[in-house]
């Protein structure tokens, strides 16, 4: 039997001709043995396919390919992918992105010296277009995580705050264990999926380290989905922070830990506030799936009132009143 790979590098694909070369590359660049880098494609209706089966020829027994019939969306792509990883750990890789050199042996170097369940790195984002000034503005690395680094550690609620804070939820910036992620599947039809998997990923991790290094080039494109504003995203949306937010309130700190309530707190008031002012702009005559007194009382027993006056503070007391306006301008303040 042969030995299992160390790593496994799993990137999911959809109509990403003019990117896929680059983030292939950039993989197989730093390919060593002990690593397997699988491809699947989700039914891309453009050059996508024909050109991961010329990167699979040219890296015949580095690089694997699976297909989708029809397409399923990119949960989908990425549980799919995780049933055929092989590897101690996973390293989900968006399409149009790429690894900067050096990532995959940082990475070797951190898991055979501590092993962590969870290692956590920052990016680099590289904007298409805009002024030369916000493009080199946009190469500077971009912290996922904002507290302790260098160090393996196992409390979980340090974990939970220090990633609500940074507000950087994306799959690709963390690196688990197989078995930790098989613990957090994607939720299927549903955007937002990466904030969504975040709770059980966590419960799922009783080590983790942040390495403050940018082994990812984030490529942030005009007709990117996470830039569309859609019911069904805004729906989406409020889900996941509910979900994040009842994971949240479980922990034992939530009640006892002044710092983790008010984070919690703070994200979900912005997030839904956000949605909140789509609702009043744009978006009042579109479905919105979602029961928001039902929601806003379960995260926000004493009112959304008194939760708003809980996180004021002298650098907060802007948002807080034009977060208030949001909620009540769509009657979500009682």
């Amino acid at each position: 039997m042969s030995t299992p790979p160390w790593l496994s590098i799993l990137i999911p694909m959809y109509n990403v001709r003019d990117y896929l070369s680059a983030c292939i590359d950039s993989v197989m660049a730093q390919w060593e043995p002990g690593i397997e880098a699988v491809l699947l494609d989700d039914a891309s209706t453009d050059d996508t396919l024909a050109l991961a089966q010329a990167a699979c020829q040219r890296h015949a027994g580095r690089l694997q390919l699976v297909q989708h019939g029809y397409n399923r969306g990119i949960s989908a792509a990425r549980n799919t992918l995780l049933q055929h990883a092989r590897g101690t750990y996973v390293w989900f890789l968006d399409s149009d992105d790429w690894l900067i050199p050096g990532a995959v042996l940082s990475l070797h170097a951190c898991v055979n010296r501590h092993p962590p369940d969870l290692v956590m790195c920052d990016y680099r984002q590289f904007r298409e277009g805009g002024s030369l000034r916000r493009r080199l503005k946009d190469r500077c690395r971009v912290s996922t995580f904002t507290g302790p680094s260098r160090r393996v550690e196992t409390d979980r609620e340090t974990l939970v705050l220090h990633l609500i804070r940074a507000e950087q939820f994306h799959a690709w910036s963390k690196i688990a264990r197989r078995k930790s992620w098989a613990q957090a599947p994607f939720p299927e039809e549903r955007t937002i999926e990466d904030m969504a998997v975040v709770p059980a990923l966590v419960a799922g991790c009783d080590r983790w380290i942040h390495l403050p290094e940018a082994w990812v080039g984030y490529r942030i494109r005009a007709n990117s989905l996470v830039r569309t504003r859609t019911a069904s995203m805004q729906t989406d949306l409020v889900r996941a922070v509910y979900e994040l937010h009842k994971a949240v309130m479980k922990l034992p700190g939530y009640q006892t830990q002044g710092a983790l309530h008010r984070t919690i707190n703070r994200f979900s008031l912005h997030y839904i506030g956000t949605v909140a002012a789509w609702r009043h702009e744009v978006g009042r005559d579109q479905p919105f799936l979602v029961n928001m007194p039902e929601i806003l009382g379960t995260l926000f027993p004493q009112g959304v009132e008194e939760a708003l006056g809980e996180v004021r503070s002298w650098s907060w007391r802007h948002s807080v009143a034009r977060i208030r306006d949001r909620y009540a301008r769509v009657g979500w303040l009682a």
